[in-house]
């Protein structure tokens, strides 16, 4: 409904979700902050690292008004270039953050003098080539859509030059008839592209795409665009094997059938097909669920294209629904394994990718549902492009999903503050499973009635890439008691876990099966 006299009240909901999410990170990262030495004769940084392994990445941080000193790194007393991106805010590549932990970096006076870290990281606007030592990607100069991004190591193009569209491409649908979904008759993408560099540094690389304004949603030849603007950033990092990519459009209303796509044409043939699901990786047709969708689908984190000589992962943080091959536009009505009569649900291998082509399904109104049919104004869609050697890997796949979507925080370190715990890089929690991820680190539940039997500290596991085995946790702390719980976080019966000093800490070790959520509750040592 157009005038529903309750959008006002359903968007709030959303808009005070957001900002209790925003609210609740800042909180969190303050308050690990305020736990961290700061260094005793200047300001300093911590670069906090929330997932369950060391990541080496690109970091964001607040400094002084100006400032243009040295970076150190607190652990090996080396300067650590970066590239400024304000008057108060700086990039730079904070190198192996312990998993669940941190890595302090002084802010001392002096002249800069850290080596650029990536040579090869260079634009060229003759060209339209942006390179890093990984990557080399060519931008048309006409439609800004992506044509190439050649893997350097590995002498592989990822772009599928036979594909009709191009990596990153705007693709708009409408069917102003609204006598049915839409149809590729009317499609339209931008064209005359004007490409820019918005920022240009020695850490990185952001190149500018900017269309030519298509009023009120139509282009100048009469067709319609679904938009106002359209236009995109794209960012190469200093030794970092992934193509960051920021599309930002503004919606113009439209109540009639529409679809928006952003296309992700990969170069593979026959390809597996895997995509990240709640509970762990879920291979396109052979292991969905019985009356799944074939059309689009759910995707959380990650979406792989592979073959046994390697492929293509595209990860999203706000974009979930994806779509292969082809764009489909609900043309699967039946579904394989429905649980009615039907039998009209298509054969299996006719609906298995013959190519490598992902599209980011961004938008449709097509649906019935109780948010408002056409909405408008700006939205930005974040994506990443990045390439693995051999066939599909489900641990490294969720790696790059969630760090996409979970980047380095940072938090300024107050001259000669006092916290819990020292500068330096360190771990508060550790695995030794690729395959097992920390959920959730938090104080046990208690009420009333709860048991005494519960102990202090809750962890609890995820194991996402389909492996059993024991799996080994690291703390930095003496344990007396850890067990198992179930998900309300009552000891299991027979639950008690094995504990031991490794001279650092206590190592712990729990049982976990393939694609388990696993509870254990931890009690530390008063020592």
């Amino acid at each position: 409904m157009e005038n529903d006299p309750q959008w006002t009240v359903k968007k709030s909901r959303a808009d005070q979700a957001s900002a209790l999410s925003t609210k609740a990170l800042h909180c969190a990262v303050d308050a690990m902050g305020q736990s961290i030495d700061g260094p005793a004769k200047t300001p300093g940084i911590a670069v906090l690292n929330s997932q369950s392994w060391k990541r080496t990445d690109i970091a964001t941080a607040t400094v002084p008004q100006h400032w243009n000193g040295r970076l150190v790194d607190t652990s090996t007393g080396r300067q650590v270039p970066y590239q400024h991106t304000g008057a108060r805010t700086i990039r730079f590549q904070a190198a192996q953050v312990p998993a669940l932990g941190y890595r302090t970096y002084v802010l001392e006076a002096g002249k800069n003098t850290a080596a650029a870290p990536d040579p090869d990281l260079q634009w060229d606007q003759n060209t339209g080539t942006l390179e890093n030592s990984y990557y080399r990607v060519k931008i048309s100069p006409r439609s800004g859509a992506v044509t190439s991004v050649y893997g350097k190591s590995e002498r592989r193009e990822l772009v599928d030059a036979t594909s009709p569209f191009r990596l990153n491409q705007y693709v708009y649908r409408p069917n102003p008839a609204r006598n049915s979904a839409t149809t590729p008759d009317r499609q339209w993408s931008p064209s005359n592209a004007a490409i820019s560099v918005a920022e240009q540094g020695t850490l990185s690389i952001t190149i500018k795409i900017t269309y030519p304004g298509t009023p009120g949603g139509k282009a100048a030849d009469g067709k319609a665009t679904g938009v106002e603007s359209a236009g995109a950033t794209l960012t190469l990092d200093a030794n970092t094997r992934r193509l960051d990519i920021a599309d930002t459009i503004d919606k113009t209303k439209v109540s009639t059938p529409e679809e928006g796509y952003f296309a992700f044409p990969f170069k593979q043939d026959n390809p597996t097909v895997t995509y990240g699901g709640t509970g762990g990786p879920v291979a396109l047709v052979d292991e969905q669920a019985p009356g799944a969708a074939m059309d689009w689908q759910a995707v959380r984190g990650y979406a792989d294209v592979s073959g046994p000589g390697g492929g293509a992962t595209l990860s999203t943080s706000d974009t979930p629904l994806m779509e292969f091959d082809h764009i489909r536009s609900m043309e699967l009505t039946g579904r394989p394994g429905r649980l009615d009569t039907a039998d009209d649900h298509p054969d299996l291998d006719s609906v298995r990718p013959k190519n490598g082509s992902v599209f980011s399904y961004a938008f449709n109104n097509l649906w019935g549902t109780n948010y408002r049919q056409s909405q408008d104004g700006p939205i930005t869609y974040h994506y990443t492009v990045s390439n693995h050697t051999g066939g599909f890997d489900a641990a490294a796949a969720n790696r790059t999903g969630e760090n996409t979507g979970d980047p380095l925080q940072s938090v300024s370190l107050a001259t000669g503050h006092k916290g819990s715990h020292p500068q330096g890089s360190h771990s508060l929690l550790s695995l030794d499973a690729p395959g097992t991820i920390v959920q959730t680190v938090k104080p046990a539940y208690r009420d009333g009635n709860s048991s005494e039997a519960r102990l202090p500290l809750t962890i609890r596991l995820q194991e996402v890439a389909g492996a059993d085995g024991p799996v080994q946790l690291h703390l930095p702390y003496a344990v007396s008691a850890a067990q198992l719980e179930n998900l309300t976080e009552e000891p299991r019966r027979e639950g008690q876990l094995s504990v031991r000093s490794d001279g650092h800490g206590s190592v712990v070790t729990v049982p976990m099966h393939a694609h388990n959520i696993v509870t254990l509750g931890l009690r530390p040592s008063a020592d």
